[in-house]
This record gives C-alpha cells, sequence and structure tokens, in this order.
C-alpha cells in the first residue's frame, strides 16, 4: 500500500469517527507531485519492518516498485528532496538493478547478501547518527526509524499533507524509540495533538502550527552519512 493510499484512510477514519463533515475534510486534502508521492512511499517500505509491519521483502518490493515508476526519470529530484538525500537513494537502488536475483536468498532476510548490504547502507545514510550501537541490526533498525520520521515529518513541513494526517501516521512509531535523537517529538506527544485536534474544534488552528513546528525540527536537513 502506497503512502497517498494511507493517508486516504486516516483522513476516512477521522470522518468516520465523527468531528470532520465530508466538507471539512476536502480542506485537509493535499495534491502532491508523482514523483515526491513515489519516493516517500519508497522510504515507507523501505522502513517497515523496523515497525513490525514488513520483513526485507517489503524494502525489495519498495526498491523494485520504485525503480519502475521512475525509469524514465531517473536524473530527476523529487520535489523539496534535497539533492544529497535524493543521490543517495538513486545511487543505491541504481545498484540494487544490477545484482541478479538468482543467488540463493539468507534464512534471516530473504535477501541476497549483497542487496542486505545494499539496504543497510542506505538507512545508514539516511538516518543513522554517530553514537548508534555498534551491533548493526540494532543500529540500522535505529537508521530505518529516523529515516520514517524525516520523511514524515518533512512531509508534514513541505505542505504534501495535511499536519494532523501526516501527524496520525507519523505517531505510528513505538514508544520505545522516542529517545533515539533526531527522531522527533515522542508519539504520544503526537497522539496527544491529533486526538485535540479531533475534539477540540476551536483548537485545530493552533494544533496544526504546533505539528507543523515540530515537524520542521526534524526533516531531511539532518541527514548525514553515518556509515
Amino acid at each position: 500500500m502506497g503512502l497517498v493510499d494511507i493517508e486516504f484512510r486516516v483522513l476516512d477514519g477521522l470522518v468516520m469517527r465523527g468531528g470532520l463533515t465530508v466538507w471539512q475534510a476536502d480542506g485537509l486534502r493535499r495534491r502532491s507531485p508523482f514523483h515526491r508521492d513515489a519516493f516517500d512511499s519508497f522510504i515507507h517500505r523501505a522502513t517497515c519492518f523496523a515497525f513490525d509491519e514488513g520483513s526485507w521483502d517489503t524494502f525489495a518490493y519498495g526498491a523494485t516498485t520504485y525503480l519502475a515508476l521512475t525509469r524514465e526519470s531517473r536524473d530527476l529530484t523529487p520535489a523539496l528532496i534535497p539533492p544529497e538525500v535524493h543521490a543517495a537513494v538513486d545511487t543505491a537502488l541504481g545498484q540494487w538493478a544490477e545484482i541478479d536475483d538468482e543467488p540463493a536468498r539468507t534464512r534471516s532476510y530473504r535477501l541476497p547478501e549483497r542487496r542486505q548490504h545494499l539496504a543497510h547502507d542506505l538507512l545508514i545514510t539516511l538516518g543513522g547518527e554517530p553514537g548508534d550501537p555498534t551491533e548493526r541490526r540494532i543500529a540500522v533498525s535505529h537508521a530505518a526509524h529516523r529515516a520514517f520520521s524525516r520523511m514524515m515529518s518533512a512531509r508534514i513541513s513541505d505542505g504534501f499533507v495535511h499536519p494532523v494526517i501526516g501527524a496520525h501516521i507519523w505517531s505510528g512509531n513505538p514508544a520505545d524509540t522516542t529517545s533515539l535523537p533526531g527522531k522527533g517529538p515522542g508519539p504520544a506527544a503526537l497522539r496527544t495533538l491529533v486526538e485535540q485536534w479531533r475534539t477540540a474544534p476551536d483548537d485545530r488552528p493552533h494544533v496544526e502550527r504546533r505539528l507543523l513546528d515540530h515537524a520542521r525540527t526534524v526533516g531531511w536537513a539532518n541527514v548525514r552519512s553515518a556509515s
């Protein structure tokens, strides 16, 4: 499922739960460039394993899908994505595409070993920070949490998803990772703001500003290679 589909389901849920009319829901919808949607959906799929919502096969599906969608526009950077972030993804997936699928899959990740390393290295580039654990498996998981947080916060601050819808998805980070530096506000804080927005219509402008302020403190600007 692509990120735009998830956003629609969140909006649908806000209407179904009450407190939001179908006319008000129209005001929460955002139009975003196709390439940016594809890029953000790839990052979402690439990090799903860290939230127990997918496996490394989900990463593989995301990589294959993104390569297919952008085969005619590999040189173009998605809207408002920093060039160095796009370059990291483009380089990694370009190498990914050159690897033969035939080698035996490993028992632990169900990916050929070279693709495992590419996936690990990309996530550490996008979300790793100095001071992460030396054990690679844990470091990659931490990096995936941050990469997801950076993608979702950037999507909010760039105006491609309404703050309350984006925050609802962003808050999917499990509570045990709230202390990770560079990850942004904890999920409980985000969920509290989303619920306040839903139940207190007069507070909505204030809540939206707070969510935007949170999003602007994270984003892709903090990306650095930690490999």
